[in-house]
């Protein structure tokens, strides 16, 4: 995607994308136009994704920080995916 981006950036930018391609106007779009007309009228749908998203995160992060019993069990998951993830990757397994 962007030159510079990280691993962290393309996840974001993935969200972006999964939410927009869920959208069934755009997608009509899509299939009925060149990129040059579908480029039309996308930066505001653009925005509108990255906005939303913006809020969609944010909404999930407080219920998480503000809910011990749901923030209780995402640690738990996000510590086993983690945990799985380094004991799971080459690239981590020699560090030890």
């Amino acid at each position: 995607m962007l030159k510079h981006s990280t691993p962290e950036d393309r996840v974001h930018f993935e969200q972006i994308v999964v939410d927009m391609t869920a959208d069934k106007k755009l997608q009509e779009q899509a299939l009925a136009n060149s990129l040059d007309q579908f480029a039309v009228g996308f930066e505001r749908k653009f925005m509108d994704a990255l906005l939303t998203r913006m809020e969609r995160n944010e909404t999930l992060t407080d219920m998480f920080v503000s809910n011990q019993e749901m923030r209780n069990y995402l640690s738990g998951e996000v510590m086993k995916e983690v945990y799985n993830r380094f004991r799971d990757t080459p690239r981590y397994n020699n560090i030890v």
